[in-house]
This record gives C-alpha cells, structure tokens and sequence, in this order.
C-alpha cells in the first residue's frame, strides 16, 4: 500500500505544499489546441467508417493515432507548462516520452471505437470506460516526468478527473458518428461545435487534475536544464497546430476526392439504375461488381452475395426457349467478357419468386484507353409483356374473337396440312360446311346482342361433338367449317356426325332468358374425290350446303357433280338478272281470284316472269330468291307494281269492269323507309284509284318488326290500297298483333289446301283459319286450289275466295281479258 500511500494524500495538506499560478495565455493556447485536435479527431474517424480497403484502414489508423494523440499530448504539456511555480521547471524525458506515446495509445483506442458506424449503448459504455482510463493515464504519467517535486493527488478531485474523462470520451464517440450525417454545412457546423465542446471537457478533466494534485519539494536534478514554460509552449504549439493543420487538410482533401468519387459513382449509379433493363457488370478476372435497381428486384438481395459469374450461374441459370439450360460458356456475360457478340439474344430466367421472364440481352466488353480488358456489362430487357402481345396477336390474327374458334385464315392453313398428309399416306379430308337457318330473322327481331351469344352456344355444341383432332372454324357470319381426317369408312362415319349435329343444334336456347330455335344447312366435300385442292373443297362444300338449303334447310347434302351445273345456272341467272331489267325480259302473267260465294271474278294476282334470250322462260321460284339475296329485288318489284298498276287502268279505260289486281310485296321491299311514298306516287303516275290496288305481304314480313308493320299498313288502309297477308299459317303469327294489323284478307298457304281431301288434320287448320279471319273481320282466300273436291271442301267450311289451276292457270294480259269476258256466272 506504500504507492497508494504516496500517490494520494492521506492527511491535512503539508505546510511546505508549492503554489503557483496559471499563464492564461498559455492555458487559453492548451483550449485552442484542444478544440483543434478534437476537430482534427472527429474529422479523420468519419473517413474509418466508410468502407475501404485493409491498407487504408491501418495507415488511415496509424497516422490518425499518431496526429491525434501528438494533439492531445501537446494539450497536456502546455497545460503543464502554463502552471508557473516560484522554482523553474525541468521535465524527464523518459516518462515525458511516456507521456506521449499514452496519448498515441489512447488515440488509437479512441479511433478503433470511433470506427464503429452505428455504435449501441454498449459501444458508448465501453469508449468512456476504456478512454476515461487511457487519457488520465497519459496526464499522470506526464505528470511523473516533472523533476524536484513530489506530486500527490487528492483522491476525490483525481476520481472527479477520470468521470470527466469517461464523460468527455462517451460523448466524443456520439459526437462523431453524429457528424456523419446531414448536409456538408450541418456536419461542419456540428463538428465545430462538438469540437468546441470536447475542447472544453479535455482541459476540464486535465485541470481537474492538475486542481487535484498536490507539489511539494523533493529531490533538487542539478544536470536538468531549467525550461521556459513561454518559449517552450510555443514551440511545442507551433509543431502540433502544425501537424494538425497537415492532418486536417489531407482530410479535408480526402473528404473532396470521396465527394468527387461519390458523386461521379451517385450519378453512374443514377445512370444505371435509369437504365429500363436489369444491368450486371463483372470485371476483367469475372468477378461481378455491380448491378442496377432493377437486377436486385428481379433476383433479390441474395444476388449481393455472389462473386462470381461462375456462381451466378449455378444459382440463377438461364434457359433457352426449349428449356434447355444455358451453359457456363454461353452465359450472355461470360460471351461479353470474352468479346464476342452478345446483341438480341433471347433467353428465359426465373425471379427469386420463381416467376418466369422472357428477357432480351444485349452485352459488351469494357476496354479502357489502352485498349486493355477491363471486364464486360451486359444489359437484361424484360420483353414479356413483349412476347405475351406478339402471341395475343398471332392468336387474334387466327382466331375469331367472338367464339374463340380458329377464323378463316387458321383454317386454311390447316386445311391445307391435312391436305398434304392425306396425299401423302393415301387417306382422306372430309369438309363440312354448316350455315344456320333464319339466323338473320333473330339478329333483325332481337338484335346482334343476342345473336352473338346464340353464336357462342352454338359454337360450344360443334366442338362437343368433334374430336380433338378435328377442326372447327368459324368461317364468316353464321358460317362454320368443320375440317375431319382420318376416317375410315368416309361417309358412313361423316353421316353419322352430321345427324348428330342436326340434332344437337334443333335442340332450344335460351339466351338472355328469349327461348330461341334454330337449325342449320350442311354440305359435304371430301377429298380426293370432290376436289384436290383447299379452294375447291371448300368450294363444293358450299355448294352443297346451299343445296341444303334449296330443299328445305334443316337438312345435309353431299357433293356431286351435278351441283356444278346447279351452281353455273344459278351463277349464270345471278348474272344475267342485273341486265334483265333493261332489256326488258319480264313480263306479267295474271290469276284471276273468285269469289266463291257469288260466283264472280273479283280480282286477279300480277305474277312477274322471265323470258331469258337463252335459257327460255324461267319461273319465280328460281330467280326471286337470287333477286331477294341480291337486292335487285327492289327494282324488279317497283317495275312489276308499276306495270300492274299501268294495265288496270288500261283495262278500266277500255270499259272492263274495275277489279282489284293483286301485287306482291317482298320481305326486302317492305323494310325501304319511303315504301307508301314510292307507291303512292306510282298511283298517281298511272292514274288508278288506290281501292283496286292489293298489296300482298307474307306472315314471316309481318312479324319481323311488328310495330313499324303496323304503322305502314294504317298509311295503306288511310290511303284506300286494300292489304292481306299471303302464305298464312307457314310462319309463326302473335295473335295480339294479329288483331291489331289493319288487313283485309288472310291466304291460306297452298301446302294446306293440297291434303284437305285426304288429311283431317290440314282440314281442321283450314278451318281454323277461315274462323279466325272471320272472327277479325278479314275475308279469307284460299290459294293452290287445283280440284273440284278441294272446292267443295272450302265452300263447305265458308271460305270467301279462292285461287289456283282449278280456276285458271296464270294467264297473259290478252288472255286475261278473254277469261273475264267470258267467264261464265253459272259455273261452280
């Protein structure tokens, strides 16, 4: 206990104690110098906290040590010599050495706490504790060194020392990593201020000590030479402030060139991160050192990780469209690293989600100015979306939008595969044309909403009965095409199919809660026989599907040559029907209508017909239809109206007695929004009274648009022109509308009339008929009358007027006057 014994006072203070007093000038130089070496400290520990290579660290260490603790050792000693006592003072220059590399010691402690980037509590603890140990270490010892005094401490201000000590080291570190933040003019400020601060709690804990310190006289070293404390602090100032000053421009100068480095790498990084593309850099030796935003977000932080192109590799490989892995050689970066060329190439990776992307690169070598190898980058374009469009395309370029089937343009091509193949291995192509029924009166009577959607039905039932082989296209419209190979026995398992398609399309609908109904046409071409190439496949397909329709619809029609000559005639009439009209080919015919009650003519129907130059008279049935899907039927129907209306007046003129003459008007016809002016003027132009005019519409044109029916033929009844409704009982009739048409007279159809001699059941529709019309105030006349019976049967069941062979066959305008001259009151 002898050195505690020594080093602290133990009883009241001696009376021999030395006194002194301080030099302020020399104490306010120990401030300055300590505030300079706390700016200095703070200053050079932020460059420590920044990463950097190993030999920076140590050097950056070493010489901040060293500058830092030169800094801190000046303080002292001038603090030291700025106590003036009454004997002039000498230092020993072992433990003033000492001294001196204690605070060498305690700065390189400091800094290595200093070099922590974001200390915890634990971290501040331990800087006080070890600093507030080391720096009152290096005052005591520097304390030792003065020679011929005695020096004891008291132990309450000496332990006041190290808590400033520990206090003053705590808030150095805080102070320090506090700086690191903010803008350039806030870190000065704060640094300047923490300087200041840090100034002050180093001279207080120094003074503190030298308060707590006790001097009295001991052992006289006459060889000491006696120093001035003035010449000897300045000296000793001017060597530190000095190397303060070099330590703190070689800082500020580092500070510059990071700021300049940071900058220049902030805006690479800036550039880069801009970049649209994922961008990996790797250098010369295939180390990656670099990579943007939009890398990281694709492979994720685990790609930080990886070092080299090698590992990236193995961890995140890339796959080519068949999903074959890329290998190592192939890789886009080690092909750029390698100065081939990398431009366009398509490769597919997975996201750390596993998530697939299609991904375009494009890659380089990077040379520096001596035209040496500094490594490569390579440049990831996410084309995805790209190539989910380009194939959303193609697929919209080949598949109907509405059903999803594939379109005329796929089915071509398809069909001409299937061609090829069956050419090749000796087999069949079976082609199937389908066309739906009336499918035009749906979109006309409930619109094109409910048309698509019965499409779409329709669609599904198809493909329910095809096989995944096998085609099916929507060709246009309400057209399908079904393409089928590999058939055995063609036609057996063909018919078997169309049947069942027959039957799965009459079943009913329901769309939009409209129960609808609705069949189709199907013609059938096969291949070799009906033809060898796509173009006339399909075209036999269509004939024979129009066949289809020909006899009825609802029905399936195979392919033969015949059809050909059908189709050249019907081409030949289409053709030839355009010009008919100005070479005057048509003519009329009428049948005259009898009123069966009475037993006179009261009227005639105008029947319009066509004296071909070459292929001799042709009938109604084989021209009105091509003329109604042609549109020529407006003109030729104006010409037949104009041309009835012309002749009775003629014959009125000539003192025949006036009738009625009947006129039909087509579906076509009655849809033309200025119908009632163009015949109203056409009466007027020919001069006969609007009474002896009838106008003739079926029951199907009726129905079609109800309201606006109803609407024309209250402008017919105003006007005098005298309406019926022709080939009643043949389509469907609301017999609320029905009762609300203003017409005259109902026809029954001709079909019903033929079997009412041998059939009950077309007896009682007759009946029916001839009920309900009289019951709503029309006459009703019955058409196709060819036998006595059947008129005997009608007058029976109080029909009003017939029409038909039995009377007359349609006759020419000069027999027709012969026939109504001499036709005979009597005859029944």
């Amino acid at each position: 206990m002898d050195w505690y014994n020594n080093f602290f006072t133990q009883n009241a203070v001696h009376m021999h104690v030395m006194s002194g007093h301080y030099n302020f000038y020399l104490v306010f130089l120990s401030y300055v110098i300590a505030c300079l070496a706390s700016y200095v400290a703070l200053d050079m520990s932020a460059h420590l906290r920044k990463p950097t290579t190993l030999a920076f660290h140590l050097t950056w260490l070493a010489g901040g040590a060293f500058v830092m603790g030169a800094g801190i050792w000046s303080m002292h000693f001038i603090g030291m010599l700025a106590y003036e006592m009454s004997m002039p003072m000498t230092y020993d220059i072992g433990w003033t050495g000492l001294s001196m590399l204690v605070a060498v010691v305690t700065s390189l402690i400091a800094f290595l706490l200093f070099m922590q980037k974001n200390p915890r509590l634990m971290h501040y603890l331990l800087a006080g504790l070890l600093l507030g140990i080391a720096i009152p270490s290096m005052h005591y010892t520097g304390m030792a060194g003065m020679n011929g005094v005695h020096i004891s401490y008291d132990p309450g201000i000496f332990s006041l020392s190290v808590i400033i000590a520990i206090i003053a080291a705590s808030v150095a570190l805080w102070l320090s990593v506090m700086s690191d933040k903010g803008s350039t003019i806030k870190k000065m400020r704060l640094k300047i201020g923490s300087a200041l601060i840090m100034g002050v709690a180093i001279c207080g804990m120094h003074y503190t000590g030298m308060f707590a310190a006790v001097i009295t006289h001991g052992k006289m070293v006459e060889e000491a030479l006696p120093v001035d404390p003035t010449l000897m602090s300045v000296f000793i100032a001017t060597i530190t402030i000095s190397i303060l000053l070099v330590a703190l421009i070689l800082s500020t100068t580092k500070y510059y060139l990071d700021a300049s480095l940071k900058s220049k790498s902030d805006f690479l990084e800036a550039v880069i991160n801009n970049i649209s593309g994922g961008v990996i850099v790797c250098n010369s030796k295939e180390a990656l050192t670099l990579q943007n935003s939009t890398i990281t977000k694709l492979y994720g932080p685990m790609l930080n990780k990886l070092t080299s192109i090698g590992e990236w590799a193995k961890a995140h490989p890339l796959y080519k469209a068949d999903d074959e892995t890329t290998k190592l050689d192939e890789y886009p970066l080690f092909s750029a690293l390698q100065g081939k060329e990398v431009k366009d190439i398509e490769v597919i990776m997975k996201d750390y989600k596993g998530k697939k992307h299609v991904m375009s690169v494009d890659g380089s070598q990077l040379r520096d100015t001596e035209d040496e190898n500094m490594g490569a980058l390579i440049v990831l374009n996410d084309i995805s979306q790209r190539k989910d469009d380009e194939e959303l395309l193609r697929y919209r370029a080949t598949h109907d939008m509405l059903t999803d089937l594939p379109n005329k343009t796929l089915l071509l091509d398809r069909l001409n595969q299937a061609i090829v193949t069956a050419n090749r291995q000796n087999t069949k192509v079976s082609v199937i044309f389908i066309d739906l029924d009336n499918f035009k009166y749906i979109n006309d009577a409930l619109g094109h909403s409910i048309g698509d959607q019965l499409l779409k039905v329709v669609a599904k039932r198809f493909k329910a009965l095809l096989r995944a082989s096998d085609t099916l296209a929507r060709f246009g419209g309400d057209e399908f095409v079904i393409v089928v190979t590999d058939q055995e026995d063609v036609h057996n398992s063909i018919r078997g199919l169309l049947e069942r398609i027959l039957a799965s399309i009459a079943e009913p609908y329901v769309v939009q809660k409209h129960k609808l109904n609705i069949t189709c046409s199907i013609g059938f071409s096969t291949f070799p026989e009906s033809g060898k190439d796509v173009e006339t496949l399909l075209k036999n397909a269509d004939n024979a599907m129009y066949q289809a329709k020909e006899k009825g619809k609802n029905n399936y029609q195979f392919f033969n040559t015949l059809m050909n000559t059908q189709i050249r005639r019907r081409f030949e009439v289409e053709s030839d029907l355009r010009s008919a009209l100005l070479n005057e080919e048509f003519f009329l015919e009428y049948q005259p209508k009898l009123d069966i009650k009475n037993n006179h003519i009261m009227g005639y129907e105008a029947l319009v017909r066509w004296r071909h130059p070459k292929l001799g008279v042709i009938p109604p049935l084989e021209f009105i239809s091509i003329a109604e899907e042609t549109g020529l039927i407006i003109p030729i129907g104006d010409w037949v109206l104009r041309k009835a209306c012309k002749q009775n007046k003629e014959w009125q003129d000539a003192g025949m007695p006036p009738l009625r003459v009947s006129v039909n008007l087509s579906a076509r016809q009655c849809k033309e929004s200025g119908l009632f002016n163009k015949i109203k003027k056409i009466l007027e132009e020919t001069g006969l009274d609007p009474q002896y005019l009838e106008l003739e519409l079926t029951e199907s044109t009726a129905m079609s648009n109800p309201v606006e029916f109803i609407k024309m033929l209250e402008q017919f009844r105003e006007y005098g022109i005298k309406t019926s409704i022709d080939d009643f009982g043949t389509g469907y009739s609301s017999l609320n509308y029905l009762r609300q048409f203003p017409v005259g007279c109902l026809k029954i159809d001709k079909s019903f009339i033929d079997e009412i001699t041998k059939k009950d059941g077309d007896l009682s529709i007759v009946k029916a008929i001839v009920s309900l019309g009289h019951s709503l105030n029309m006459d009703v006349i019955a058409e196709g009358v060819e036998t006595k019976q059947q008129l005997k049967h009608l007058m029976a069941n109080d029909c009003d007027e017939i029409q038909g062979y039995y009377l007359s066959r349609p006759l020419s305008a000069e027999n027709m006057v012969d026939f109504i001259k001499n036709y005979p009151k009597n005859k029944k």
